[in-house]
């Protein structure tokens, strides 16, 4: 992503965790311009205490809530 530098990305498939770094690196890309339709059947802002695996915290990570392992993948302005 950093050699191509892309103004949009689409991620189709895996489970949620694949979408934390193209995110992160978008949002570090365009702030508070960014927009991200989430289409899922849960909205992946758990943290580790509400739920255990990590395919559910990514939504949450990119606003900087939960696992500080996630959350440590996100640039906050």
């Amino acid at each position: 992503m950093r050699k191509h530098s892309p103004d949009s990305i689409a991620v189709l498939g895996g489970d949620c965790l694949i979408d934390l770094e193209p995110f992160a690196w978008l949002s570090e890309r365009w702030g508070d311009g960014l927009g991200i339709l989430w289409l899922d059947t849960h909205p992946d802002v758990m943290t580790p205490a509400q739920y255990e695996n990590a395919h559910g915290h990514v939504v949450g990570a990119l606003m900087g809530n939960g696992d500080p392992d996630l959350t440590m993948r996100v640039k906050k302005r």
